[in-house]
This record gives structure tokens, sequence and C-alpha cells, in this order.
């Protein structure tokens, strides 16, 4: 995903994307304020279905900060039999791992982050 380093505090970046703005640990060189970053995802924490990630009535790709976690709104790709989940937003992916998640159905979903890091990487 292409993100724009709006402020930085330490290893804690604030950052804007074509989906909305965020908070996250960067990982890596720190980067310049207002610089333009390719950057992927790591997610640790395992969600649980119908807890942290659940099905969204809303059919759109977001990112947003609501009561200090980050909010993932984006279509659910692939889910394979170890909880390995992925959810798209654009032609970017989420990985993440979720435990309860039985069946892939083609659906939105919502999930509620309370860590993510970024890390950069080249094209």
């Amino acid at each position: 995903m292409i993100v724009t380093i709006k402020s930085i505090d330490q290893d804690v970046i604030t950052f804007h994307s074509e989906f909305g703005i965020g908070v996250a640990i960067w990982h890596g060189k720190t980067p310049k304020v207002n610089s333009v970053q390719h950057v992927e995802f790591d997610i640790k924490e395992t969600l649980t279905w119908g807890v942290d990630i659940y099905p969204s009535d809303v059919e759109s790709c977001t990112i947003n900060m609501v009561n200090k976690k980050l909010v993932i709104l984006g279509q659910l790709e692939s889910v394979d039999e170890d909880g390995y989940t992925v959810v798209r937003l654009g032609n970017s992916i989420i990985p993440l791992d979720v435990q309860g998640i039985t069946q892939l159905e083609p659906m939105y979903v919502k999930a509620v982050l309370n860590e993510v890091t970024l890390f950069p990487y080249e094209l």
C-alpha cells in the first residue's frame, strides 16, 4: 500500500492513504514527514471472528482510527484452514490471523486492530 507519512513520534507514525488515516508502529529506517512510502502491514494479534472482525453492511474500503484502534474495512479475499485470512483494500492486501472463521463467502468485513506495524518495501 502507498502511504504518506504525516507525523512521527519516536517509532509511531500517523499515515494517510487513499483509504483514510491511521496510526501504526514503524519498523525500519525512520521516514521523513510528508514522504511517500510503499508499505506492508503486519498484525501480530490473533483476531476472533464475531468479536474483532465481523461482516460489514458497508461495501467500501477504509482505514480510520476509533478509540485508539485501527479499523479496517475491506473485502474478505481468502481464508485458509489455519486461520490465515486476507482482506483486500483496492490493490493492496492485509494478512490477518483469524480464529473461528470457517468458510469464505464473498463479503466485506470490519477488523478492529489494537496494534499495527508498517514495514517499508521497495518495488
